[in-house]
């Protein structure tokens, strides 16, 4: 029978779902079935315990979140127990009729947005917005300003952030603190304001934003989950968006989109003198 017949049958229809989330080149597969499912060569485990909320359609896509419930324990609430995920984790859900697994519907995707733990049950609860709803929301509208709004590296500053980064070892792990093997002779707060990059597992790249850069040592902003001493990363500068350092740092005070010199004395202030 047709996934359609199978789907209006009050009898023969056996529809389990199957959970796909992907960050990066990792994909974590699951199913809400007592077994596992391998579906196109795929292998989707088992979690009796997995489900989610009901999936509805509305004209305002805010208010079409979905959950999913999970064992605490599970790898992907786990990519959320300390600092979130620096890039998109994904959700698509599948329904498929065990009578016919070869042909799977989509019915919901969208990323993950928050995550939720209950200590008494053990579980997390992972909410989700449609994929759809990133484009709804309002861009940033550029302001007269003193300080340069461009995003540093981004298409409009034109830094080639590569040239400026290092390649340094972690020597040391504690906390928020690290250690580095060398910082190329650069001097303290360089790196202050920029990042650190680094492979967690292959195809799955984390940074972490440094708050404080002292001689080799660095202390980030977030805990850098799975970043261990030995380990290979790249050290980015930091930009405090002033012409100074825009041209003494970068050399770019040609695309500083900053407006440094503009009066400071309003002429609308009501004052007779301007």
């Amino acid at each position: 029978m047709s996934f359609d017949s199978l789907e209006r049958s009050q009898y023969q229809g056996r529809k389990v779902y199957t959970y796909t989330w992907a960050r990066g080149g990792n994909v974590y597969r699951y199913t809400n079935a007592d077994q596992d499912l391998v579906l196109q060569f795929q292998t989707y485990k088992a979690s009796g315990t997995m489900r989610h909320g009901p999936i509805e359609q509305g004209g305002d896509p805010i208010r079409s979140p979905i959950d999913v419930t999970m064992e605490s324990d599970n790898p992907v609430a786990q990519l959320f127990r300390s600092t979130p995920p620096i890039d998109t984790v994904l959700l698509t859900i599948r329904e498929v009729q065990m009578d016919d697994p070869t042909d799977r519907r989509a019915v919901w995707q969208g990323r993950v947005t928050s995550v939720a733990w209950d200590m008494e049950t053990r579980e997390a609860v992972l909410t989700h917005e449609p994929t759809y709803t990133s484009l709804q929301r309002m861009g940033l509208r550029r302001a007269y300003q003193r300080l340069c709004p461009l995003l540093t590296g981004g298409r409009r500053c034109g830094i080639n952030l590569e040239a400026f980064a290092i390649e340094v070892i972690a020597q040391e792990v504690q906390g928020l603190q690290l250690t580095v093997s060398s910082v190329a002779g650069r001097a303290d707060g360089w790196f202050m304001g920029g990042f650190i990059v680094y492979e967690i597992t292959p195809g799955v790249i984390d940074r972490r934003p440094i708050r404080e850069h002292v001689g080799t040592r660095f202390t980030l902003t977030n805990f850098p989950l799975g970043l261990v001493a030995g380990m290979t990363l790249k050290a980015y500068p930091g930009d405090d968006h002033t012409l100074v350092t825009c041209a003494t740092k970068f050399n770019n005070d040609a695309n500083y989109g900053g407006f440094p010199y503009f009066p400071d004395k309003n002429p609308f202030g009501g004052s007779p003198v301007y």
